[in-house]
């Protein structure tokens, strides 16, 4: 009786490290091509969407790349009570009509956490919108 209680155990503990090890993600893993929240500005210069990206994303968030020539700002939000916090990538993109793309993706740092931390990727779009009096 004791050993399968403990084959359990073991078992149990061995699901909950893979899934910890395989659901982790960091900075680095933030793409543009992932999901995330997408607003369109027209008649603002990819520059203005950068730099107001950048000024709300640094108060916002410990930010560990800003990179102007890659359209490309990421950082990590902080660990609460209930999170580890989440990591998060703005990708600043000039359109062929002359409009600039704003995406901000999110995930959260392991993928087995309830809460996202206290920020989200909605949020920090609608900063930069009203940075930019949009």
């Amino acid at each position: 009786m004791k050993s399968i209680h403990r084959l359990r155990i073991i078992v149990f503990g061995l699901i909950i490290g893979l899934a910890f090890s395989l659901g982790c993600s960091t900075v680095q893993n933030i793409k543009s091509s992932d999901e995330g929240k997408r607003y369109v500005f027209n008649n603002v210069s990819e520059d203005e969407v950068f730099q107001a990206a950048a000024k709300i994303m640094t108060f916002k968030l410990a930010v560990s790349e800003i990179n102007k020539e890659q359209g490309v700002i990421r950082g990590k939000s902080k660990m609460d009570l209930f999170s580890s916090g989440s990591v998060f990538g703005a990708f600043v993109t000039q359109l062929p009509d002359g409009s600039v793309e704003l995406k901000v993706v999110q995930k959260r740092k392991i993928a087995t956490q309830i809460s996202s931390g206290g920020i989200n990727a909605s949020e920090i779009v609608m900063a930069i919108r009203g940075e930019l009096g949009r």
